[in-house]
């Protein structure tokens, strides 16, 4: 079956009962594979909703603890959906901050924005990584291994640093005298 019955079938929902009906499906292999990543996602949807909410009882607790402030964005016009983006509403804070993280390229591309005439360094999630990582918050295991979470999750244009390829080829074994290929290597080959 090529790609597009696949989909067909699959849409009016019928691709499951081939099986039953006694017939044998063939798809192609970029279809395979595709179907493959869709499962690694289920996996890795859950991984993210799980990383969510303790980002959200950590924000919640900082809160209450007054060690995180919530700030103020100016009023953003609901006429025009574009304002709404995630992004913009944080470019728009009406508050004086040390930094802003982003990781939208578009943004983060200019080392700094100019907020009530102070430069506001941009940082990216990877920039934050880092900072932990120099300040011993979390091991360099960790760093490695939460870079390798944000590529398996997707995270796009992901640097790999010499360090980090070290890293990771030092963990691989040979066999008949060929790299084995780790779940790290891969995920940087695949971004």
């Amino acid at each position: 079956m090529d790609d597009l019955s696949v989909n067909y079938l699959q849409a009016v929902g019928v691709l499951g009962k081939l099986k039953a009906a006694g017939l044998t499906a063939y798809i192609t292999e970029s279809k395979n594979k595709e179907a493959d990543r869709l499962i690694a996602f289920e996996n890795i949807s859950q991984q993210q909703i799980d990383a969510i909410e303790v980002i959200r009882k950590n924000a919640a607790e900082g809160l209450r603890l007054e060690r995180v402030r919530a700030v103020n964005s100016t009023r953003i016009d609901d006429d025009e959906p574009i304002k709404m983006h995630p992004t913009l509403s944080i470019l728009a804070i009406d508050y004086t901050v040390d930094a802003l993280v982003v990781d939208d390229r578009f943004v983060n591309r200019y080392p700094h924005m100019e907020i009530r005439g102070r430069k506001t360094p941009i940082l990216t999630s990877l920039d934050i990584l880092d900072d932990l990582a120099a300040r011993n918050a979390i091991s360099p295991n960790d760093l490695h291994a939460y870079r390798t979470s944000l590529r398996q999750a997707g995270f796009q244009l992901l640097p790999v640093t010499l360090g980090e390829l070290q890293y990771h080829l030092g963990n691989a074994t040979l066999s008949d005298g060929k790299l084995v290929e780790t779940a790290e290597l891969r995920a940087i080959r695949e971004s």
